[in-house]
């Protein structure tokens, strides 16, 4: 400000210089301090030709100047600050996304698990359980011939030795 009080003294074009700092002031500080700060730059052209003695004609066109960078500058830093906002609340949901992507990925892995687990169980008990069943049954018919009609007992463990080479292949075939 004491730069701009110099610079406005020697005579300089304020006006371009107070387009260039009404935007660096709402980058720089709080939205009311940057008010008060365009304001307080756009007077001091004004008091500074006041302090030099100038006359009405000469003020007139300052003071007209001050009242509309001021009021373009407010405007500016109005949407400045609106567009910062927007870009704030835009990082937030962005965030928010990105949180509920992961959460959603992650409960798709563990419905996938799940159902995952929930075929194996049906294949399981479809294949393997039954195929157990089935060597179970054919052990205890020959079992139950192996005394009486030792040639039917043998008939059953042929199936029972295929069933569970058959289960086998299925189990192994499941893991993988």
């Amino acid at each position: 400000w004491i730069l701009f009080i110099i610079a406005s003294s020697q005579g300089t074009i304020e006006i371009w210089v107070l387009l260039a700092l009404g935007p660096q002031c709402f980058l720089a500080v709080p939205f009311r301090w940057a008010v008060g700060a365009i304001v307080v730059f756009n007077v001091t052209p004004v008091a500074v030709a006041m302090v030099r003695g100038a006359d009405a004609g000469e003020i007139a066109p300052l003071a007209a100047a001050a009242v509309l960078t001021v009021a373009f500058s407010v405007a500016f830093g109005h949407w400045v600050f609106r567009i910062t906002a927007q870009s704030y609340d835009r990082a937030s949901l962005i965030e928010q996304l990105s949180q509920t992507r992961a959460e959603l990925a992650s409960a798709n892995r563990r419905a996938g698990v799940l159902a995952e687990r929930q075929r194996l169980s049906g294949e399981i008990h479809d294949t393997v359980a039954q195929g157990f069943t089935s060597i179970i049954m054919l052990l205890q018919a020959a079992d139950a011939d192996v005394e009486r009609q030792p040639e039917a007992a043998r008939g059953h463990l042929t199936p029972a030795l295929q069933t569970a080479r058959e289960n086998l292949a299925e189990a192994r075939a499941l893991v993988t």
